[in-house]
């Protein structure tokens, strides 16, 4: 049914958006969550991961210096491969969608802003600002989700065989339970901010990979069990994801763990 289908996607984004993770600076509920820091590690660091490669939508970093042909469909751009370079082209929309599949309503809506920048006489890169977001609601819940990518993709060479990245990506999702007529009765939002420094791309070998570089992150959630006005939670967490090639990465957990995170199986090892 598509109403369970689309709320439990929201719901697992909710988790995979670093959702419980890193070191807890405030106090939590008296329910403790049943992820742990490992797994909350794996979250961060293949949601940042499902970002920067498409997987949210967007711009991709397996396409090299090109838009995403989500966006472009129907459009009459040229590509990079073309003979007059596409130095400074811009492609600029809006778009908004709503979807009232029986007894849930959908609201999509988001902004792309992609232009091509270049070297000399071709193109090697782009600066690209995507911000998405998606609203359910049903008698019985709200949940609200936005990603916003903001970054420079620039390559190394006229080969496009590696570039480097620079820049953000912020996320927020929240989900409210509600009791009819109209009465919260739970509420939990998540927030993460990424600061991407000297990503390093690598696509040489036909599968990219990131090689160098640092993400750091830092994240708020806030928690209440009950209706407007109760009592609510808050708790910040901070920590950095060192990429080391081989799609592996260390997520340090500031003054906690680190973690050697591997984008390929998923698996996380406590270091």
């Amino acid at each position: 049914m598509k109403l369970n289908l689309t709320r439990i996607f929201i719901i697992l984004l909710a988790v995979v958006f670093c959702y419980s993770a890193c070191k807890k600076t405030a106090t939590k509920p008296v329910s403790t969550s049943p992820i742990t820091d490992a797994d909350a590690a794996k979250q961060i660091a293949l949601s940042l991961n499902q970002s920067l490669t498409g997987q949210l939508g967007g711009a991709n970093i397996n396409d090299g210096a090109k838009a995403p042909s989500s966006i472009v469909a129907g459009k009459k751009t040229k590509t990079v491969n073309s003979l007059n370079p596409l130095c400074g082209y811009v492609i600029d929309t809006a778009y908004t969608h709503l979807v009232l599949p029986g007894d849930t309503t959908e609201w999509l809506s988001g902004k792309f802003h992609f232009v091509y920048n270049c070297s000399s006489s071709y193109v090697d890169g782009y600066t690209v600002y995507d911000s998405l977001k998606v609203e359910n609601y049903s008698p019985t819940f709200l949940d609200e989700y936005t990603n916003v990518q903001n970054y420079t993709f620039k390559a190394t060479d006229n080969t496009y065989q590696s570039a480097t990245l620079n820049g953000s990506i912020v996320t927020s999702i929240s989900h409210e339970g509600i009791t009819p007529p109209q009465i919260q009765n739970q509420f939990t939002s998540v927030d993460c901010n990424y600061q991407l420094k000297g990503l390093l791309i690598v696509n040489g070998s036909g599968t990219t990979d990131i090689t160098a570089g640092t993400a750091t992150f830092t994240s708020e959630v806030r928690e209440s069990d009950g209706p407007v006005g109760s009592k609510t939670y808050v708790v910040d967490y901070a920590g950095s994801i060192q990429y080391l090639g081989n799609h592996q990465a260390n997520l340090i957990i500031t003054g906690g763990h680190t973690y050697l995170i591997n984008f390929v199986t998923g698996t996380v090892t406590q270091q």
